[in-house]
């Protein structure tokens, strides 16, 4: 694998938190997660991110929030948005409609153009 890629993930639940944090760090990345928007604001820019995930069980108004922050922090950083039917953040550069870990693991390896 190349250098190792940071994502930023975003998701309320704490278990699907750590499973996604789990799943992106064994594929190599170097993941920081969040679980609020409240995180997402407090948070300096250390560093650029490569990809941010935001999680589907945010309401549509704490989603449109969390990709606002992230796109005037990171203005360059794609958005993957995970939602259960249809999206909800304008101009999110990916969705992801599934739930399963292994779906997120190829999306994540596609969108950055990464072999693992």
């Amino acid at each position: 694998m190349q250098a190792s890629k940071h994502i930023l993930c975003v998701a309320e639940d704490p278990a699907v938190r750590r499973t996604k944090h789990m799943v992106l760090e064994q594929l190599g990345f170097n993941v920081v997660s969040m679980g609020s928007l409240e995180e997402v604001e407090a948070t300096a820019a250390a560093r650029p991110l490569d990809l941010a995930i935001i999680g589907r069980t945010f309401n549509t108004t704490t989603k449109r929030a969390i990709a606002e922050v992230i796109r005037r922090r990171f203005s360059h950083t794609p958005i993957l948005e995970m939602c259960n039917v249809s999206p909800e953040i304008a101009g999110a550069d990916h969705v992801l409609r599934s739930p399963n870990p292994e779906d997120l693991a190829e999306m994540v390896k596609a969108i950055l153009n990464v072999k693992a």
